[in-house]
């Protein structure tokens, strides 16, 4: 008799399952890393070509950035070339040959003198975005600017962006003659880019603006008056290079930024300053052309692909590590011991008031909380004046609100809630509570539905007369 004995019982298919699965992980695996060494060097080459967000860049499109001028530039037909080392702005100099080409450069007091004078003299014509002592006798022209000339005008224009917003606040809200740019600054000159414009935005909406340079001024024509001219009360200048260029400086760039290229004429100052000669070479000073001749760097010796090369393997060795490491299980669901009210933390605030007993700082939170919520409600953007709010929150309550509310919420009293006295104690802080919930109940309540009309009743032609 023979007998056959099969195979312990077991869980079917448990070893070539284990096989299989590491198969498939290692097929990922291979598949992760091609993908890495497909997509490091692309991103990487991308991240290259990104813009550097320094002000005044030509590819910055930031309120600070100048990508606005250089595509109106591009409109006009007048190609503009973003360089970022004084070698690259000379080498496209240079190839610009006998047609010529306006070198724009920005912060030029980050060049070496010596670099400065040296495009200057190969350019047709120079705009320069900023000004500083050095980098106008750079240029050869005899600009100067007011403060070296010892001008109390120089002093008046130099002061910090803390003075001046420290100057706009104290300002009433419902102040609109005294806006940013509404009084535009005339040429008074007869330089022909500044005659094309007329008018520049004013000084209080420069120093206003993202890109204003609080350690820039006015600037002050040369002594002999020969060649220079100054425009805007010396906001522009320009003059005439040793070597023929034409130059324009702008001590105060933010006249040409994406913020205020809009206002008055200041994209006309910019397109006919930069836009004299068949193309453009916006030169983006940094450090690096601090000094002529300076020997190169480590970093800068070191071939582009390195870092490229090095990033891949740090991504593979991590990827390695994932594969190979120990891995936990799966995470363990635990329930909290303690559930916290989202109340507690409204409570929790409102007793840390309490014990700083500060009624003035209770009550300027309370009022910027119902700012927001009005413009909010009201659909106009931050920042709104109070005066504006509150005309708006009136109307909305003569439109909507119930009959009472607009006898007792006009305009005025609804500025009076915005904009008043701080409390000074417990009892002025619980009375500005209240105001501030019975102005939001105002807008929160429906008007009042208007009565029905009677029937009518219809008439037989005997009540006919």
């Amino acid at each position: 008799m023979t007998t056959t004995t099969g195979a312990a019982p077991g869980r079917a298919g448990g070893p070539t399952r284990g096989r299989a699965r590491g198969r498939s992980r290692g097929r990922l695996l291979v598949a992760l890393l091609v993908v890495l060494f497909v997509a490091v060097p692309v991103v990487a080459g991308l991240l290259g070509t990104r813009s550097s967000g320094r002000a005044l860049d030509p590819d910055n499109p930031a309120p600070d950035g100048g990508r606005a001028l250089a595509a109106l530039l591009a409109q006009g037909g007048v190609p503009v070339q973003r360089v970022g080392t004084a070698a690259a702005a000379s080498t496209a100099l240079g190839d610009a040959g006998a047609d010529g080409a306006t070198l724009v450069v920005t912060d030029p007091q980050l060049l070496a003198p010596a670099l400065l004078t040296d495009l200057v003299g190969r350019s047709a014509a120079v705009v320069l975005l900023g000004a500083s002592p050095s980098a106008l006798e750079a240029t050869g022209t005899g600009l100067r600017l007011a403060r070296d000339a010892s001008s109390q005008q120089a002093t008046e224009t130099t002061e910090t962006t803390e003075t001046a917003v420290r100057a706009a606040a104290a300002r009433p809200a419902s102040s609109q003659d005294d806006a940013p740019g509404d009084d535009p600054v005339p040429a008074r000159c007869d330089d022909p880019a500044a005659a094309a414009a007329g008018t520049v935005a004013d000084e209080e909406a420069v120093e206003g603006a993202d890109a204003f340079d609080p350690s820039g001024g006015l600037l002050a024509a040369a002594q002999d008056g020969a060649r220079t001219t100054t425009c805007f009360d010396g906001l522009f200048g320009s003059g005439t290079a040793p070597g023929g260029a034409r130059v324009s400086v702008l001590p105060q760039p933010a006249l040409v930024s994406n913020e205020l290229l809009d206002e008055a004429g200041d994209a006309a100052l910019g397109l006919r300053a930069a836009g004299s000669q068949p193309r453009v070479v916006w030169l983006v000073a940094s450090f690096l052309d601090t000094a002529p001749d300076t020997a190169p760097s480590p970093a800068q010796l070191l071939p582009g692909w390195l870092v490229p090369l090095v990033v891949q393997l740090l991504l593979a060795a991590v990827a390695a590590v994932v594969w190979r490491a120990r891995r936990f299980g799966a995470l363990v669901v635990e329930p909290l011991p303690v559930v916290v009210r989202s109340v507690e933390t409204v409570r929790g605030r409102a007793a840390l008031y309490r014990a700083s007993r500060d009624p003035a700082a209770a009550g300027g939170a309370l009022r910027a909380a119902l700012r927001w919520r009005l413009q909010q409600r009201l659909g106009l953007p931050p920042g709104t004046a109070a005066s504006v709010l509150a005309a708006g929150t009136a109307h909305a309550l003569r439109t909507t609100g119930p009959a009472a509310a607009p006898r007792r919420w006009d305009a005025a009293a609804v500025e009076r809630l915005l904009t008043g006295a701080p409390p000074s104690d417990d009892a002025a802080l619980a009375a500005l509570l209240r105001d501030v919930d019975a102005l939001e109940a105002a807008l929160a309540s429906p008007a009042p539905a208007p009565p029905a009309p009677a029937a009518r009743t219809p008439q037989t032609p005997e009540d006919l007369p």
